[in-house]
């Protein structure tokens, strides 16, 4: 099973914690390849970064791709940076860990929280949770005034801030699970889950197993093919 984890920060340290975080969740026989933006800020913070990215996600992609092919592709960003057309371009699932941490939170409750870093996020997971089908189920979102590179670089002086947020999300918004979302907060929620009521779910954690279990059902397609076919995608399994 060969895992591309996409970095869309231009930031080294951020993917070596993705990485670090990462290997954790591996499978035995999993591969986890990592690949940085080659272009474009060192951690998104803005509607503006997030455009930029995009492209660059793209290109890391496409670079990742002539080395070798893989089974899934996780893009290593709590928003969405380039994912239609990494979507498009791909011939096996491309995931975010914003898709993989709703999709645990919405297993395990009906009502989750979010805690992120980075008050501009606010508003651009509001209309990414709508999209994805999940504005009903999310009971709040909390953001850390500081960005997430910043959180990555002294996670220690954030836990109790972090744990308030958190408290915050359970007394007063009833939410059932919170999601720690973002890069820069990869490892945070194992820290803070001894003294929580509800799961917390790491979305770097969800990202890589929900990926891996993407990549187990062997789902593979030819965009191309389906443009010149009145059936649609022309799908395959891949062999065992």
């Amino acid at each position: 099973m060969r895992l591309l984890l996409i970095n869309p920060n231009t930031s080294t340290d951020i993917t070596a914690l993705l990485v670090r975080e990462g290997e954790t969740m591996l499978a035995p026989g999993a591969q986890l390849t990592a690949v940085t933006a080659p272009f474009g800020v060192p951690y998104i913070a803005t509607r503006e970064d997030l455009a930029v990215a995009g492209v660059a996600a793209l290109a890391a992609y496409r670079e990742a791709l002539l080395r070798q092919d893989y089974d899934v592709v996780l893009l290593g960003c709590f928003g969405d940076p380039g994912l239609a057309a990494i979507r498009n371009a791909a011939t096996c699932p491309v995931v975010t860990l914003a898709d993989a941490a709703c999709a645990v939170a919405a297993a395990v409750t009906n009502r989750f929280s979010v805690v992120t870093a980075g008050s501009d996020w606010l508003p651009i997971l509001k209309e990414l949770f709508d999209s994805l089908g999940y504005g009903m189920r999310v009971a709040s979102i909390h953001a850390l005034p500081m960005g997430g590179d910043e959180v990555a670089a002294a996670p220690d002086t954030v836990l109790r801030e972090l744990a308030e947020l958190i408290t915050a999300c359970v007394r007063e918004n009833g939410a059932d699970a919170v999601i720690v979302g973002g890069a820069g907060l990869a490892g945070i929620a194992r820290r803070l889950a001894p003294g929580c009521p509800v799961p917390l779910i790491d979305s770097v954690a969800a990202g890589v197993c929900y990926a891996q279990a993407l990549a187990r059902m062997r789902l593979r397609w030819h965009r191309n093919a389906a443009m010149n076919c009145d059936t649609g995608p022309r799908c395959e399994a891949s062999p065992g």
